[in-house]
């Protein structure tokens, strides 16, 4: 489950979308962060996670 939360302009956190993916591959999580990209045309300031591999490596481009 991939959560992407924000802030509104009321400081108020907001989720802005959510994704169930089939997998925890690199491959998956491109598509959702590339999806959210697509609606949004914003790319996030901060990025929190657990310690995914595939999460890291989609950030750190490895």
């Amino acid at each position: 489950l991939s959560l992407f939360v924000g802030f509104n302009n009321n400081h108020h956190n907001i989720l802005f979308a959510q994704g169930l993916l089939i997998d925890k591959s690199l491959k998956s999580h491109v598509w959702i962060c590339n999806k959210l990209l697509e609606a949004t045309n914003v790319h996030p300031d901060v990025i929190l996670t657990d310690a995914d591999s595939a999460v890291h490596s989609l950030l750190f481009n490895k």
